[in-house]
């Protein structure tokens, strides 16, 4: 069952090109803010704990300074609000319409896309909820903590190992939740209790289903520090060639870095598609089983 599922998914994203405009939709903003804070907290970590490279306000500020334009700043401005929304409240909500789109083959994507209206509150209360217990926010507040070197209390050690194990939790036996939010239209605290039933009926299936995710973004985020690691290292040879003053190398890593952003961010709605067609396909597998036991 766990290999069908494995190849009908992947069947799933190579035949249906509008799953993979949705999700790049749905994902972009929030792939955006993921690039962004750990590039900041990589950036962070090199200049304050090793004292390498450059600080990246500083960077902005003299990326400011030498436009020496408004019509820069406002575009700034409104870029980064529109990613901020895009992150704290279209992604948690517009997932649901990525779901409602598994579960209705054939259906136009601007009707589905509308039906998230009705799992608006609950989905985002329930994003509010993961964000604690996301592997990304351990992640970069781990990597925070190195930084700052809290990390060498024996106390704090202990807090994040029991924090780890929270997040190990929760990514296990919540993995239905949001499904079982849209198609079944339960509260947050009745989808957490029902994913958690389904999870412990059908652990084998789920934990293959989460070591895949854990290992697929791992190297997602390796591959996401590599590539966005290229515009940093034309700014390193330009320093060095001494020709950082040029206004064709700022178009250059301008450009080098809208181009990067958009591939890996297709890249990522693509993986987000075959995570989202995995986990419903997963989810209506495991329901069946449940449902035929009773």
């Amino acid at each position: 069952m766990f290999k069908k599922i494995l190849r009908d998914s992947i069947t799933k994203i190579t035949e249906d090109t509008r799953l993979i405009r949705l999700s790049f939709i749905v994902t972009f903003c929030h792939f955006v803010s993921v690039v962004y804070l750990i590039v900041w907290n990589v950036n962070n970590l090199l200049t304050y704990r090793f004292e390498k490279w450059i600080p990246m306000w500083k960077a902005l500020e003299y990326i400011l300074n030498r436009s020496q334009s408004n019509n820069m700043t406002l575009a700034i401005i409104i870029t980064v609000a529109v990613i901020f929304l895009g992150y704290s409240l279209v992604y948690p909500v517009w997932e649901a319409a990525m779901i409602h789109y598994l579960d209705n083959e054939g259906q136009r994507t601007w009707k589905v896309i509308w039906k998230w209206i009705n799992d608006f509150f609950v989905m985002f209360e329930f994003d509010a909820m993961l964000f604690s217990f996301s592997f990304f926010t351990y992640l970069i507040t781990t990597l925070r903590m190195f930084m700052l070197n809290i990390l060498d209390s024996t106390f704090v050690i202990i807090l994040v190992i029991i924090w780890w194990l929270a997040v190990l939790f929760a990514t296990v036996l919540w993995s239905y939740s949001k499904f079982i939010i849209v198609l079944e239209w339960k509260n947050v605290f009745d989808a957490i209790k029902r994913s958690a039933s389904l999870t412990i009926m059908n652990f084998g299936t789920t934990i293959k289903f989460v070591i895949i995710q854990l290992f697929l973004m791992i190297r997602f985020l390796i591959n996401a520090v590599v590539i966005m690691g290229i515009p940093f290292l034309i700014v390193y040879i330009a320093i060095w060639l001494n020709v950082i003053e040029s206004k064709i190398v700022w178009y250059v890593i301008a450009v080098s870095v809208i181009v990067l952003l958009f591939l890996m961010a297709y890249i990522n709605a693509i993986i987000e598609a075959f995570f989202m067609a995995y986990r419903y396909k997963v989810y209506k597998s495991v329901t069946e089983e449940s449902d035929d036991k009773k």
